[in-house]
């Protein structure tokens, strides 16, 4: 959310000022506010997130690189906008006293400084964005004289604007950052090993015994698109991952084999396929006329 204080320098030349002109500098600042509070939400679900996988084994080793630099970029968030928050108050304390710009400009710089330190990926998709930027301020000028004049002559409603406007730049920063950081943890499921898992209810049955063949990959992970034959039919993976057969065992006594192919793609990108074979056997029944 950008919004311009372009009226602001019209206003800082007058000595008197309509309060209907008042009513628009604390409209715009509860408008801002209320930005600063949905940024946040947002902010929180996506850290959320982040923190769920990393307690998911599929994800974990990726997002626990990446936990850390949301967590830190959070953290330099909050700070910041607490500090700008000590000169809201001041403000609401004070009116007549005026706003230490050079100290508001320092605070923010260390924060840009800092929160572009934490990954060097971050830094190149963001480093463009600036805080610390106002229709009189730019930060690449360096000027640290100039924030201090931006709140010379100008009303406690407009300067409580302006504050707020440079949280919702660091809200809005924090935001994109934590978002980056939740992007680079893929909500696929990841393994560094896959491998083919088959078995069956039971080896040895008596005939016409209802029986299950289940087949999966790895975790049983539907991720890798499996696609799975048993008896030469096509068997429909569920919800879950594994691929269920369920028949009758054959009435004939003796060993009986039941092929089953599994075709997946594994952690390379490579399509690979496992056959297996898979024994039962089925009980001969005692002679009734013994």
């Amino acid at each position: 959310m950008a919004i311009s204080f372009i009226f602001i320098v019209f206003f800082s030349a007058c000595s008197e000022r309509p309060k209907n002109e008042l009513e628009l500098f604390k409209a715009l600042d509860e408008s801002l506010l209320n930005s600063n509070k949905t940024i946040n939400r947002s902010t929180e679900t996506l850290l959320m997130l982040l923190q769920e996988k990393a307690e998911a084994p599929s994800s974990s080793y990726r997002a626990k690189l990446w936990l850390p630099k949301a967590i830190l970029t959070q953290k330099l968030s909050t700070d910041v906008i607490l500090n700008i928050e000590v000169f809201r108050s001041s403000l609401k304390k004070e009116p007549v006293r005026k706003i230490k710009g050079e100290e508001l400009y320092d605070r923010l710089l260390s924060y840009q400084e800092s929160v572009f330190a934490i990954d060097s990926q971050m830094t190149n998709v963001f480093k463009t964005i600036e805080i610390i930027k106002t229709p009189k301020i730019n930060s690449s000028d360096g000027v640290r004289e100039n924030m201090e004049a931006l709140f010379k002559n100008i009303p406690v409603e407009a300067a409580m604007a302006i504050l707020s406007q440079f949280q919702n730049n660091v809200r809005n920063l924090e935001n994109r950052m934590i978002g980056f950081c939740n992007s680079k943890v893929y909500s696929e499921v990841w393994f560094d090993f896959y491998s083919t898992i088959i078995g069956q209810s039971c080896n040895y049955v008596r005939g016409g015994t209802n029986m299950e063949i289940y087949a999966g990959v790895g975790a049983f992970s539907k991720s890798v698109n499996p696609s799975i034959s048993i008896y030469n039919k096509s068997i429909t993976v569920g919800y879950d991952g594994v691929a269920v057969y369920k028949f009758k065992a054959s009435n004939r006594a003796g060993k009986h084999f039941i092929p089953v192919k599994i075709s997946y793609t594994d952690q390379d990108g490579k399509q690979q396929i496992v056959e297996k074979v898979v024994e039962y056997t089925v009980m001969k029944e005692p002679d009734q006329n013994n």
